[in-house]
């Protein structure tokens, strides 16, 4: 067998492969064109060179996309063949062809070789389903493994037993670009503290590509570790949350008995690399897993604090108002919402009530939710008119919501409990704005008054004052958001009319009750039990 050598000027600038009897490509970037790659040298392209090998020598062919040309024999040429022993040069990389019949009988030779996973695909396993066995244990492995470091002694161990010839394992890692053990096995105490090829985990981890080493007896390799092991593997983890990590495994063949007619030494090795790869996938796949389940931990935990400090936002009960009952519930499809109510109670002995929707559910719309509260309180207790409040609320937060394509639909009025009036002006909000006669079975809607303007956010412009509602004895007020109407079942929607024959068909009983059942209804409604949207709602009954 003959063998490619490439040495770059770097310590670690080195790789050694097996010639197939298939032409190769080479270059500086490893890819679908590229199979062998020198990432160290700029000066060489990415894909540069045509290598094929005979059986005899190795001919080498500059390709259009190598913009340096190729030097052999101290001569820039095209296209060349040598022989063992002899070397060309691209850039700062020289690649030396060793033909394993120069070596001279009974020699050993180091072998290296570096496995793409469309070769490792071909190996088939000599005790497959030993390897199967240890590998379907790996499941096992997630239920005993309650931290990091003991999720990597589980995988190690299985490791070791699915390469029985390994003496040593490792967890690697590259840490500031030096190779670090994380954590080792072994088989027997002695083997422990052997130190792992630092060269071998750097090569497998710096390519992305999984690397065995086979050394001779007298090897002085920078790859040779320790008369106690002859032969070590690296395989590293798939890109993830920590890029950087690997699998090692060190083990001895020299002095092992093979079966005759088996696999030889590199078929061997090669299924043990395939099965560390295996492993180092599972792992990699493990460690991602536990990373997304532990920022999912986090997230959970910021929204659950969100949640609280936005559920300080609503009222924590409603104020009394002389001659009316009121309820009000707010509940948000995901952690937090963007949807908001207030009663406000005024100098004058009115009652600002306020019901709002922020396109959108969520972490983004609770906090314009929370500027919308601010904004519109601070200037509530001027007593402003309803469609002037609207005006400098969309003045104040008109450039927090247009460059985020947000708008915000909001309906504020005043509660006259002496005059039994409601003054109000909308911000491009409905369908929920109801004014309900029970006695009369009468639905009015007052999101459809013609003087209705348009969502904060949308346009600079003032508001006009809608229509004032006159309130009877036993008269509701309805205010809600969407959410609330557009709960779907299939094609059908919960819907305005269904809304109103609810609360007119319990308007004798107390209001909270009332909206309790309502909100309960609405969840129910939904095809999977959990609404889409925020659902929020009040009800304002004259006495």
């Amino acid at each position: 067998m003959a063998y490619l050598i490439a040495r770059g000027r770097g310590a670690d600038d080195y790789w050694r492969q097996a010639l197939p009897s298939r032409p190769v490509t080479l270059g500086r970037v490893r890819g679908a064109l590229t199979e062998w790659a020198a990432p160290w040298d700029t000066m060489i392209s990415a894909l540069h060179a045509t290598l094929a090998w005979d059986g005899r020598q190795l001919t080498v062919s500059r390709l259009p996309r190598g913009k340096n040309p190729i030097y052999f024999r101290g001569l820039p040429l095209e296209e060349f063949t040598l022989t063992g022993g002899e070397s060309f040069v691209i850039g700062n990389t020289t690649f030396t062809l060793e033909d394993e019949a120069a070596l001279g009988p009974g020699s050993v030779p180091d072998v290296e070789l570096t496995c793409s996973p469309e070769e490792l695909r071909q190996v088939r396993y000599g005790d497959a389903d030993q390897r199967l066995e240890v590998l379907a244990a790996l499941p096992e492995v997630i239920r005993r493994s309650p931290s990091d470091a003991e999720l990597e002694k589980q995988v190690l161990d299985v490791l070791l037993r699915g390469i029985s010839r390994a003496g040593a394992v490792a967890v690697v890692q590259l840490t500031g670009g030096a190779p670090e053990v994380r954590t080792r096995a072994a088989r027997a105490p002695e083997l422990e503290q052997v130190p792992p090829s630092r060269r071998l985990i750097a090569a497998a981890l710096r390519s992305r590509q999984s690397v065995f080493y086979l050394w001779g007896p007298k090897s002085a390799s920078d790859f040779t570790l320790d008369a106690a092991f002859d032969w070590a593997l690296c395989a590293p983890l798939p890109d993830g949350p920590a890029p950087g990590w690997g699998l090692y495994a060190a083990g001895r063949s020299r002095g092992v008995p093979q079966q005759a007619g088996g696999p030889s030494e590199q078929d061997l090795l090669k299924g043990d690399l395939k099965f560390a790869e295996a492993t180092a996938a599972i792992f990699g796949a493990l460690r991602q897993v536990r990373e997304l389940q532990a920022e999912q931990l986090h997230v959970r935990a910021s929204l659950r604090v969100a949640q609280e400090i936005q559920a300080g936002f609503f009222p924590r009960s409603l104020p009394p108002v002389p001659g009316y009952e009121l309820a009000a519930s707010s509940r948000s499809a995901d952690e937090t919402g963007g949807d908001y109510y207030d009663v406000l109670p005024l100098a004058s002995g009115r009652f600002g009530l306020a019901i709002a929707d922020v396109c959108g559910h969520g972490l983004g719309p609770s906090l314009l939710m929370a500027s919308l509260r601010a904004a519109l309180r601070g200037l509530a207790f001027r007593e402003p008119a309803p469609h002037d409040l609207l005006g400098d609320l969309n003045q104040a937060l008109f450039e927090d919501l247009t460059p985020r394509h947000r708008f915000i639909t909001l309906l504020y009025g005043a509660l006259d409990p002496a005059a039994h009036q409601f003054h109000f002006a909308n911000a491009g909000h409905g369908p929920v704005v109801l004014h309900l006669r029970p006695g009369q079975g009468a639905v009015h809607t007052l999101g459809e008054d013609e003087d209705r303007g348009f969502p904060l956010g949308i346009l600079k412009g003032p508001y006009k004052a809608c229509a004032p509602v006159d309130l009877a004895p036993g008269d509701l007020l309805v205010l809600g958001t969407d959410g609330v109407v557009e709960t779907r079942r299939g094609e059908e929607l919960f819907g305005i009319k269904r809304l109103a024959d609810f609360v007119l068909e319990r308007s004798g009983r107390p209001l909270r009750e009332v909206l309790d059942e309502l909100m309960e209804a609405t969840t129910a409604f939904h095809e999977d039990g959990r609404p889409d949207d925020d659902l929020t709602l009040m009800l304002v009954r004259r006495q």
